[in-house]
């Protein structure tokens, strides 16, 4: 691949911070890639810095950095920093046509968010087959100091509306490799209020259509429906079924009062299904 630089640049490193003086990369033809960088990142005093990038093309980015994992797409990029080292106000508007992350591929994601006064708010959409089929929006502690911080996450007030209109499935279970060949979506609403350590969700999902191969247990399970209802207590209930040449259902309630230690009362039935083969 050739990329030019735009013309002289420099990029100077000293104990107080980073600066961009005419950084301007392309690549060469008709709807190249464009990425310009400018301004000043702080180690320690005011930031003062634009990068802007236009059909960046994540796939280069992963194998000049050698990457093992898929990773693809087209990125068009906005972000603004100003403040300090120790307060810095962001602002991001982001564009993504065409990501992939191993078999799992998403049409579109547009994203704008912008960040003070250690919160961040804004908007996330992700499209699927020219459907909108999950949006993020609302507010939430954080702390993006340029400095080492002892909680990234401050315990402090979430505000948070999460809605998923056939969300596939296949989307939520990228961080799992052991399931393959994922079917099915996910549709609802969740209010999120609360805090990082004590979650106040509201609201219901529904899982339609689920089916995946365990690899591991070598095998299918299907017909995956049901529902989880989220209250402000901390309380989600179960009520998914399954099956695998017989059936399975989960029912019951996980307390999430504590996200990191989870209360489980689940009554678990089995009739002929098949765990492993």
């Amino acid at each position: 691949e050739r990329w030019n630089l735009g013309g002289p640049a420099t990029i100077s490193w000293d104990p107080d911070g980073l600066t961009f003086r005419d950084f301007r990369l392309r690549s060469p033809g008709v709807g190249g890639m464009r990425l310009q960088a400018q301004g000043r990142l702080p180690f320690d005093g005011e930031a003062d810095f634009r990068l802007d990038a236009d059909d960046l093309d994540v796939r280069l980015i992963a194998r000049a950095l050698q990457l093992e994992e898929v990773l693809e797409g087209v990125v068009d990029l906005d972000l603004r920093v100003t403040g300090t080292d120790a307060e810095p106000v962001i602002s991001l508007a982001l564009s993504a046509d065409g990501f992939r992350f191993r078999a799992y591929v998403l049409d579109q994601l547009e994203a704008e968010v912008d960040y003070a006064d250690r919160r961040a708010s804004g908007d996330v959409a992700v499209w699927n087959d020219s459907l909108q089929v999950l949006t993020l929006s609302g507010e939430l502690p954080l702390n993006l100091s340029f400095n080492a911080v002892e909680e990234r996450l401050p315990e402090e007030g979430i505000d948070l509306v999460v809605v998923s209109d056939q969300l596939p499935l296949l989307l939520l279970m990228a961080p799992f490799p052991g399931y393959e060949e994922v079917v099915g979506t996910m549709s609802g609403r969740v209010d999120v209020g609360g805090t990082s350590r004590s979650l106040a969700p509201r609201g219901r999902l529904t899982v339609d259509g689920g089916g995946a191969f365990l690899s591991g247990l070598g095998v299918r399970q299907e017909e995956v429906n049901g529902t989880l209802d989220w209250f402000p207590d901390g309380r989600l209930e179960v009520d998914v079924g399954t099956r695998a040449l017989g059936t399975a259902r989960v029912e019951g309630t996980v307390t999430l009062t504590a996200v990191l230690d989870p209360g489980f009362d689940l009554d678990v039935r089995f009739d002929g299904f098949q765990a492993i083969d």
